[in-house]
């Protein structure tokens, strides 16, 4: 008569929970030991300190208007606190926005129909 007993198989041994145990405390060492050999990993900047400053210039290099981007403190981190000319603005901004924002500052360039106009006004008052 035969047992009851089914066999074990080959691998039983190895998926016993002490080997399991065993098995997942070399991994951990083995993580270990790589962890100390890799440098530090850098920490990234302290929230709320200042990330870039954007500064709009006229046509002869002077500042016109200073933007202060800082660092996000939670939330999106693509939207960031800003200060426009000293002022702290009352939302958050995207890069987009900020775009906007000094695309709306900027002078914008006469149109060649009205330089063509002011070139005929001065032209005629230079020449009585």
């Amino acid at each position: 008569m035969k047992s009851r007993r089914r066999p074990r198989g080959r691998w039983a041994a190895a998926n016993s929970p002490d080997a399991l145990r065993r098995r997942k405390a070399t991994q951990d060492a083995r993580r270990e030991a790589l962890a100390l050999a890799l440098p530090p990993v850098p920490t990234g900047p302290e929230p709320l300190s200042v990330w870039q400053r954007v500064q709009v210039l006229d046509g002869a290099g002077e500042v016109l208007h200073t933007i202060t981007l800082y660092v996000p403190t939670h939330g999106r981190c693509d939207q960031h606190a800003a200060e426009i000319d000293g002022q702290r603005c009352d939302q958050m901004l995207t890069a987009t926005e900020i775009g906007r924002r000094v695309a709306a500052m900027i002078y914008k360039r006469p149109s060649v129909a009205l330089q063509a106009q002011d070139r005929a006004i001065y032209s005629a008052e230079s020449y009585p």
